[in-house]
């Protein structure tokens, strides 16, 4: 009697840890799914916030890049005449327009420009502004890859025009034959810079924005050649809108290195988790 009142107790000591044991483990379970659940709801507030970062970024890179409508009302061609001034006057007006297709058929528009920007009656830098009207059309159609690559034309145009110009007054040993052609070059440089900042090349943008800081430097002594060679005396300092400019290239420059390091330290985040 003894003996089996012993067995009884035994199994039921056992059927006691083995029920214990069920209920850490099932304890252990809903752990681990709470656990799995607060990291998706994480995953998912991250993705959240990223995708509003990718927003925000794209909406103030698109800010930054010059608009089509500046290329012209803001340089030298507001009053111009020819073929190719109408065209991109009839491309900006498609462009501004509250059409639901406007940007497609302002692209259009441009893309015709490209032909007329060789015509003789074209300003000298019309595909350099045509090119860059269309780069600012594709980062807006979400084309990225497409703007970089249109982009990174007007910059060789744009150069290609700028030793044009330096062989041009050594021929004629003038001091300078076109003192805007820097300005459109770091023109071209920023644009650049901003589209691979939007692309996340950040070594890149980092490059685009050190080639805007030196097109700024010629242009500011392409300016001062131009004021000695009318017999003006050359100012001394920089203007408002020169400190304006090399404060933008600066903070550009900035960014894009703290970028760089911000990735970096993802990378070995990444590496740790892991």
């Amino acid at each position: 009697m003894q003996m089996m009142m012993q067995l009884q107790a035994q199994q039921l000591q056992e059927a006691q840890q083995a029920q214990a044991a069920q209920l850490e483990q099932k304890l252990q379970l809903q752990q681990a799914q709470a656990a799995q659940q607060a990291q998706a709801q994480a995953q998912l507030e991250h993705a959240r916030v990223s995708e509003a970062e990718r927003f925000v970024h794209f909406g103030s890179s698109r800010s930054f890049l010059t608009q089509p409508a500046d290329l012209l009302y803001g340089g030298l061609y507001g009053e111009g005449a020819g073929a190719w001034h109408e065209a991109f006057l009839h491309a900006m007006t498609l462009l501004e327009s509250n059409a639901v297709d406007a940007t497609r058929q302002a692209q259009a528009a441009l893309t015709r420009c490209l032909g007329l920007a060789k015509s003789a009656d074209a300003p000298r830098d019309a595909l350099v502004t045509t090119l860059r009207g269309l780069g600012c059309v594709f980062v807006t159609m979400g084309r990225q890859q497409r703007a970089e690559v249109v982009y990174a034309k007007a910059l060789t145009e744009a150069q290609a025009l700028a030793a044009e110009s330096v062989a041009y007054s050594k021929a004629i040993s003038a001091e300078s034959a076109d003192s805007a052609a820097p300005l459109t070059v770091l023109g071209c440089w920023r644009d650049l810079a901003v589209v691979r900042r939007l692309a996340g090349e950040h070594v890149e943008a980092e490059k685009c924005w050190a080639g805007a800081m030196q097109a700024l430097l010629a242009a500011q002594a392409a300016a001062r050649r131009a004021e000695a060679a009318v017999g003006r005396r050359p100012q001394h300092g920089v203007t408002a809108e020169e400190e304006a400019a090399r404060v933008e290239m600066r903070l550009g420059l900035a960014e894009a290195l703290r970028e760089q390091v911000r990735v970096r330290v993802r990378v070995r985040v990444r590496v740790r988790v892991s």
